[in-house]
């Protein structure tokens, strides 16, 4: 069960992040740099603004969820996390408005209500359910429907000159179709004991529930989707195209990693709650697994950035390779930090803790990533994040093995 669930956690995000890489090649060609930089900005914004109003329930709820007792909480968990959503989606639009103003926005003020559609749309998807009781596979099928249709779409309909409106409104029918189809399976999974009734007073309770969570999740956007909105204040479009689609690329291949630590933690957490004497020793093997997978990833990324960037980015792939052989280099950080971040601190319920090792992450890079890019580009935002990453990764190392010293020493005593 558990790596059938693994399997089908990564088809399902290689339908979500994997396949549109393929518009890449076919959006560099179509726009002129201006354009395609303003989209590749506008994506990341949505990212960003997604994880507002997802605020960390595909954690916290899906931690819930995995330990309710009966049909009946599951439903209210799944009623208080959908009206938190929906709250959080309208709140998330003051924030995109404020980007109005920003320079990459200033001569396309559409794709600022696409990035809060998109971003918003992708969060209110309830990924959390469908983890939580471990039926992954209508996941899978609906974002590679999605994926697959958003590619068609936009190969038959963009061209040269009618990107304005029509690439927009491509991007976001399949991403709606997508969201509204998993909610109504969901909702006749629940059958009758659900009820969606909105309600603040229950979306309130969900926030309170899921606040370290999310803090945790707006804490690491800062040192690493946030590089790029902050490059979108200073830097060319050019820039903002080549950045953003290396970043592209790799981001697809990490979230590998948090496709896996997401389908095993549920297990875990399943497998702490039973006092399960064999958690420690799969807790090793996931640590030794993760950290072979980023190797060999940071490897193929070195080896592969410079055919990758001239195969999807033609004009920009200089600058794209460059960046992505920088950015290879948090691979290992990543996936170390995620398996001890999901798999020993979150299982432990050590949310505050790790919160504050990516909060001082967080308030480290601003500044770092400023300075730098000011002198070297958007290869300094590059090189920010790598150093961000690998000091996250020495402080949950630590972390881990204080931890189980100390626990040994309690049972010794």
């Amino acid at each position: 069960m558990l790596a059938a669930n693994i399997l089908v956690a990564n088809v399902a995000y290689a339908a979500r992040l994997v396949m549109p890489l393929l518009l890449l090649p076919v959006l560099s060609h179509r726009l002129d740099t201006a354009d395609y930089g303003v989209y590749m900005y506008a994506m990341a914004v949505a990212q960003w603004l997604s994880l507002f109003v997802e605020f960390g329930f595909n954690l916290s709820a899906t931690r819930q969820i995995s330990s309710a007792v009966s049909h009946e909480s599951i439903a209210v968990i799944v009623t208080d996390t959908q009206n938190a959503r929906f709250t959080l989606a309208v709140c998330a639009a003051l924030p995109a408005l404020g980007l109005l103003w920003s320079p990459q926005f200033a001569s396309a003020p559409l794709w600022v209500v696409v990035a809060w559609a998109y971003g918003s749309l992708s969060a209110l998807v309830p990924q959390y359910y469908f983890q939580g009781t471990q039926q992954l596979r209508d996941i899978a099928i609906a974002e590679l429907a999605s994926a697959a249709a958003t590619l068609i779409l936009v190969m038959t309909f963009v061209g040269t000159y009618n990107q304005g409106v029509m690439l927009p409104l491509l991007v976001l029918a399949p991403r709606l179709a997508t969201t509204s189809y998993l909610t109504l399976r969901m909702r006749r999974m629940l059958g009758k004991v659900h009820s969606g009734d909105y309600s603040f007073t229950s979306a309130k309770q969900s926030l309170s529930a899921g606040l370290d969570l999310f803090k945790f999740q707006i804490y690491v956007s800062l040192y690493t989707s946030f590089n790029l909105i902050l490059a979108g204040q200073f830097c060319s479009a050019a820039q903002i195209g080549a950045y953003a689609s290396a970043d592209r690329i790799l981001r697809a291949g990490l979230g590998f990693f948090g496709q896996i630590s997401a389908a095993v933690y549920p297990k875990f957490v399943a497998m702490r709650a039973e006092g399960n004497i064999t958690l420690h020793r799969a807790r090793l093997i996931a640590i030794v697994g993760m950290l072979c997978l980023g190797l060999l990833g940071a490897a193929t990324v070195w080896m592969a950035a410079p055919l990758l960037s001239r195969l999807l980015f033609g004009r920009a792939h200089e600058l794209a390779s460059e960046i992505l052989r920088i950015q290879s280099m948090v691979v290992p950080a990543i996936a170390i930090s995620n398996v001890i971040s999901f798999q020993f601190m979150l299982v432990d319920g050590q949310d505050r803790s790790l919160n504050r090792v990516v909060l001082a992450a967080a308030v480290a890079n601003v500044p770092l990533c400023y300075l730098l890019m000011t002198h070297h580009g958007v290869r300094g935002g590059a090189v920010s994040w790598v150093v961000i990453e690998w000091a996250i990764s020495a402080a949950l190392i630590t972390m881990a093995l204080f931890q189980h010293n100390f626990n040994r020493n309690k049972v010794s005593a």
